[in-house]
């Protein structure tokens, strides 16, 4: 087991009414580390389960693009969540860094093939984990370029292949029609959530967008979803269409997704070639 006193805070990463993000190193193995504080004491019933699933999920969880889980310490009413430092930030900061500038093709293809691998992953029937939350500020990328799944709190197992889940979780932007009308989902959220992505990834803004929560979930409803510009391939075109699929039953699975042609073309590049991180 990792001691605690074997880690060293080296600065503070981030913060939310969760608790705080630090960087830490580890004079062991000597390496840069991600350290999640929660505070367990003064929080709502329902944050304490989500830091709980968290863990419970991380630790189930082993798969290269999906933030690794290193340990975790209860001290007190004190949670501490260790995982992988991703050093690039998230895809939210990477995004929100470019002034009208056009993500390359391949470089959204590689990431979405990535992501759709991590959850196919999650999505077997022997894991059977929704990450329920899929958004940029979720997504984080390595300094190779690559990116990994991250905040699993919202993350829920089901017990069967077949079971839906009724209650309404995650972040309303990237939540599919079969979550705002509370008629049951599955693992198939994510894929609507990853199709979101995609379509800001390439278009610049959200899918769905409204100033207001029930003129969100209107257009969710009863707008088709958004088109990519003609400046992408017909081929991510109809990608992300089929992500966006308003039935969950004609959406395609990870699994099948991960099969296509334009994934598998996809899936072992590397990353460095597009962009400008460090190696």
């Amino acid at each position: 087991m990792k001691e605690f006193c074997d880690l060293t805070c080296v600065g503070k990463l981030g913060e939310g009414s969760y608790g705080e993000v630090c960087l830490i190193y580890d004079f062991i193995t000597k390496r840069q580390l991600a350290l999640k504080k929660i505070e367990l004491s003064n929080c709502p019933v329902h944050e304490r389960e989500e830091a709980m699933n968290e863990v419970h999920c991380l630790e189930d969880i082993h798969h290269d693009h999906v933030v690794q889980f290193v340990h975790s310490y209860l001290i007190d009413h004190t949670l501490f969540i260790v995982t992988d430092f991703c050093e690039a930030g998230d895809l939210q900061y990477f995004m929100g860094d470019l002034i009208d500038e056009h993500l390359p093709e391949a470089l959204i293809i590689t990431w979405t093939a990535q992501i759709v691998d991590a959850l196919e992953w999650m999505h077997k029937d022997y894991m059977k984990i929704i990450h329920r939350d899929l958004k940029p500020s979720n997504i984080y990328l390595t300094r190779k370029g690559d990116v990994k799944l991250g905040d699993l709190g919202l993350s829920t197992i089901l017990d069967h292949s077949d079971e839906v889940v009724k209650k309404w979780v995650g972040t309303p932007y990237y939540m599919s029609p079969e979550v705002f009308t509370y008629t049951g989902y599955n693992e198939k959220t994510d894929i609507w959530s990853l199709g979101c992505i995609v379509y800001e990834m390439a278009a610049r803004e959200r899918a769905y967008d409204a100033p207001y929560l029930n003129f969100l979930l209107l257009k969710v409803i009863n707008n088709d979803p958004p088109t990519i510009q003609d400046f992408y391939s017909e081929d991510l075109r109809e990608l992300c269409r089929i992500m966006l699929e308003k039935d969950k039953t004609l959406r395609p699975s990870a699994e099948q997704i991960l099969q296509m042609d334009i994934i598998q073309q996809h899936l072992n590049k590397r990353v460095c070639s597009f962009l400008q991180f460090e190696p």
